[in-house]
């Protein structure tokens, strides 16, 4: 029962850039306030090399490739998900049963797309939900396009 106890309390390993940048968030809100920078920084990064398959990545692979040639097609727009639920299941390890699912734009914007993304947060005793709508600009990245 201790140990159940002591389990419990655990918290997660804190990332190294926040090791730098100040002690460990306070609450949950901060947690996901974390979580919501480190997701950011992922998805807009353009990684100019696609993935070699598998779960194994490398720096080279972080972030996502150019989406500036992504159609508006239901089968790219499930692609361009299943790309990003990819990425954040190798480069977010403090989310779990992540799902990406593209949105419905009316009207459609032209150089933007819409994603879902809902995951459960990792290292808790009971497993917070996050649900996020994820604005995806297709405008090519400096330097790539």
């Amino acid at each position: 029962r201790r140990l159940m106890r002591a389990l419990g309390r655990i918290r997660p390993p804190r990332p190294l850039l926040d090791r730098f940048l100040g002690g460990p968030p306070d609450d949950l809100d901060g947690y996901i306030a974390v979580i919501l920078r480190d997701l950011e920084a992922l998805l807009n990064t353009r990684s100019g090399r696609l993935p070699e398959g598998g779960d194994q990545a490398t720096v080279l692979e972080y972030g996502l490739a150019d989406l500036s040639a992504a159609g508006r097609s239901q089968d790219d727009l499930l692609r361009l998900a299943l790309a990003v639920k990819k990425r954040v299941e190798v480069f977010e390890p403090r989310l779990c049963r992540v799902q990406v699912e593209p949105l419905a734009e009316l009207p459609p914007e032209p150089d933007r797309v819409r994603m879902r993304l809902t995951a459960a947060l990792t290292g808790f005793e009971v497993q917070p939900r996050l649900d996020l709508e994820l604005p995806l600009e297709l405008i090519p990245a400096p330097g790539l396009g």
